[in-house]
This record gives C-alpha cells, structure tokens and sequence, in this order.
C-alpha cells in the first residue's frame, strides 16, 4: 500500500471514532439576572456543568442554581420534584379578587411549569413581571414573580427535604 491509501484510511478511522456521540451536558446557567445576584454567595462552583445523562431523577444534593435548570426545562425531572398533594392559589375574579385554591392530589393532574421564558417576561406587551428568588433559610427558597405596572405577585415555594429540593406550593397574592 503506498502512504496516500494509508493516510486516506487513517483519516477515515479517525473520523469514524471521532464522530461517536458523546454524552451531553448542559451547562448550568441561572435563567435570569437576579438568580445570578441571588444565588451568587451561595454557590461554589459558578461554572459547574450538569450532565444530564448521568443524573438520575432521584439525585439530590444539588444546589439550587443546577436544581432550578434542570426543573424549568426537564417535564420528567421537575414531575419528580413536586410535593403531592401540591396547592395552588390562583385568582379567578379580577374584579371581585375572589382566589380559588386548587389541591392536586396526583402527580398525573400536575401541569408542567415552564419557567424558562421568565427572563424574558419584562419584554411582553401585557402581564408583565420580573422574577426575584429569595433564600429564606438552607431549606427554603421563594421564587416570585413581581409584576411591572400591573398586580402580578406570585411566589412559587421551594423547599429542601432528605437534601432534595421539592416544589411544595404556589402563592397567588396578586391584586
């Protein structure tokens, strides 16, 4: 064999093993600026990625930052991190301010929470809001939804137990 058929299949081998999947990670980024501020003294490890592969549902031991990313985006992950029976209150009449409180009694009936575009619902035309997290203790960590010009004041609650942060309950307290 002369070197350019060597070379040719060296290339091809190299390409070939190069282009096997590699496990995916994502890198744990805070959702918005005031996470970052927040969270910023409590977390060692800013850069820190998250293989998603890798963990397993029932992992715990995260900090809150990587919590929150894999919840805001993950149906199956953030399913298995809500406290049930989970309550909800809502307002149901503007007008009147008449709240409802809603009891789910199975994960089944819980509906997805996408909290992923709440960095970018200071841009929207109606139903505007900031987002600002608040760590009360090591254990409980409020996520609210403050609105801009309007009455929005929602606080999702987050709390720690057996080292797992579990979403236990959401708080209308809009006006």
């Amino acid at each position: 064999m002369n070197s350019y058929k060597i070379f040719t299949i060296l290339t091809l081998i190299f390409f070939l093993v190069g282009c096997g999947e590699k496990p995916k990670s994502v890198e744990t980024k805070v959702l918005s600026d005031t996470i970052t501020t927040k969270l910023k003294d409590t977390d060692s490890q800013p850069n820190k990625t998250v293989d998603i592969n890798k963990l397993k549902i029932t992992d715990c031991n995260l900090d809150f930052s990587d919590f929150f990313n894999l919840f805001s985006s993950d149906t199956l992950f953030q399913k298995s991190r809500v406290k049930i029976p989970f309550k909800s209150s809502y307002i149901e009449d503007l007008e009147t301010g008449t709240k409802n409180v809603q009891i789910v009694e199975s994960i089944d009936k819980y509906p997805f929470k996408d909290f992923t575009k709440d960095n970018e619902a200071h841009n929207r035309k109606y139903d505007k809001y900031k987002t600002e997290i608040k760590q009360i203790d090591n254990n409980t960590v409020h996520y609210y939804h403050i609105g801009i010009d309007n009455g929005i004041y929602i606080n999702h609650i987050f709390k720690k137990e057996n080292n797992c942060w579990l979403f236990v309950e959401i708080l209308d307290k809009s006006s």
